[in-house]
C-alpha cells in the first residue's frame, strides 16, 4: 500500500508542524526520525539533495520541506473532487503499491504502524540518577530528597529575604539564627543543636552557604545565608555545586548528559509551541511545565562533574557549543525573549 513518508528530527519544530497537520487531517504517514536513524541521512541527501528536515513524500512524489506540504495540504482542503483531504489520500496515494525506490525504504526495525520515540528511546538508554540528598535526622531516621524538591521546600520553610552589612544588600538571604528556628520547627527536632546539625548538613551537601562563602552553617545572627540556587548569577545558577567525588566524568558521559539534556529541551519547546498567530514557541511557557523544567535543572547541575582534561580540543568545543545552546534555552524559558535589540545584545554575551 502506498504511503506518505516524512523524514524528521526529534528537535525540529517544523517536522512537528508538518505532524501536527497531516493528523488534524487523519492522514496516515510513516515517520522516519534522522535522530534515531542517522544512516538514512544519506538516503535523503540522495533523493533531496537537501540535509534539512522535514522532507516529504506521498509515495515517490517528492512534496518538499514544511512550507510545500502545508501549501499542498492547503490545496487539498479546498479540492471539491474529494469529500475530503482522507478521500483524496485514499485515491491517489494509498491504493498504489509500496514505494519501490530502496532511499525511502523504512528502516528494518519500524514498521508503518509503528511510530518510532526517539526521546523514549535516548532517555532510556541514559544511565543517568536526577542528584539527590539525604539527611540524616536526630531521631535515627533519614529523609531523602531530589535536588529540586528540597529547594522547593527550603524556598517556602526558611524566611528569606533582603539582608543588609557594611552598604552591601543580600537578596534572598536569612541569618543562621532564623534559619535554625526555620528548619527546628520544619523538621520537628528537640533542641537548636538538631537543627543547626541539619543546617550543616545542607552546607555539606553544597545546598546553602554562607552568602560570601566564607563561613560554615552556623545559629548566629552574625553571619547571612542563602541557598546556592539564589547564588549570583541567579538565572543560570546551578541548584547545587557537585562534590569533588563525583567531579569525574568520561567523555561517554558528559556526551550522554548533553543528549539527555537536549531532548529535555526539546521535549520542553514542543509544550511550548503554539500553532495559532503564525506559530512559534512560547518560552515563557516552559517554567509552567513543572515536573520538566526541573529535570532539566537538576540535569545542568551534572555539568560541574564533567573532565575537560581528557577532550580532545576539537570534542571541547563542539560540546562547549552543545552546552551553550541548552544554557541559551534554558535562559530564554525563565525570562523570556528580550524584545528590545539593546537587550538582546547583553543576553546574549
Amino acid at each position: 500500500m502506498g504511503r506518505i513518508t516524512i523524514f524528521t528530527a526529534t528537535h525540529c519544530l517544523f517536522s512537528l508542524q508538518v505532524k501536527h497537520e497531516l493528523t488534524k487531517r487523519n492522514l496516515p504517514f510513516s515517520e522516519v526520525n534522522l535522530t534515531e536513524y542517522p544512516e538514512k541521512r544519506s538516503d535523503v541527501f540522495m533523493l533531496t539533495r537537501r540535509m534539512t528536515t522535514p522532507q516529504v513524500f506521498f509515495n515517490t512524489r517528492y512534496i518538499g520541506g514544511c512550507d510545500a506540504t502545508l501549501q499542498l495540504l492547503d490545496e487539498w482542503d479546498h479540492d471539491t473532487r474529494h469529500a475530503s483531504p482522507l478521500k483524496k489520500y485514499k485515491s491517489q496515494i494509498a491504493r498504489f503499491p509500496d514505494p519501490s525506490n530502496p532511499h525511502l525504504a523504512l528502516p528494518e526495525s519500524q514498521s508503518m504502524e509503528e511510530t518510532s520515540s526517539s526521546e523514549s528511546s535516548s532517555l532510556a538508554a541514559l544511565p543517568l540518577d536526577s542528584p539527590s540528598v539525604t539527611l540524616e535526622l536526630s531521631d535515627g531516621t533519614a529523609r531523602t530528597y531530589t535536588v529540586s524538591d528540597l529547594i522547593e521546600e527550603l524556598s517556602e520553610v526558611l524566611p528569606l529575604g533582603t539582608l543588609s552589612y557594611h552598604l552591601t544588600s543580600y537578596k534572598n538571604s536569612v541569618t543562621g539564627t532564623a534559619a535554625v528556628a526555620a528548619l527546628m520547627k520544619h523538621f520537628q527536632t528537640e533542641t537548636r543543636e538538631e537543627a543547626e546539625d541539619i543546617g550543616k548538613q545542607l552546607g555539606q551537601h553544597n545546598i546553602i552557604h554562607h552568602v560570601c562563602f566564607e563561613h560554615r552553617f552556623q545559629d548566629t545572627k552574625a553571619y547571612f545565608y542563602r541557598l546556592q540556587a539564589h547564588q549570583t548569577p541567579h538565572i543560570l545558577n546551578s541548584l547545587y555545586l557537585v562534590s569533588d567525588e563525583e567531579m569525574h566524568w568520561d567523555n561517554a558521559r558528559a556526551e550522554a548528559l548533553v543528549e539527555r539534556l537536549e531532548v529535555l529541551v526539546g521535549r520542553l519547546e514542543r509544550e511550548c509551541y503554539a500553532l495559532e498567530d503564525g506559530g512559534g514557541i512560547r518560552y515563557s511557557e516552559g517554567i509552567k511545565q513543572k515536573s520538566l523544567f526541573r529535570e532539566l535543572e537538576e540535569g545542568i547541575c551534572l555539568f560541574q562533574a564533567v573532565e575537560f582534561d581528557t577532550m580532545k580540543p576539537k570534542e571541547l568545543l563542539a560540546w562547549g557549543l552543545n552546552v551553550y545552546n541548552i544554557m541559551l534555552k534554558i535562559a530564554l524559558f525563565k525570562r523570556g525573549i528580550p524584545k528590545k535589540e539593546s537587550t538582546q545584545q547583553i543576553f546574549l554575551r
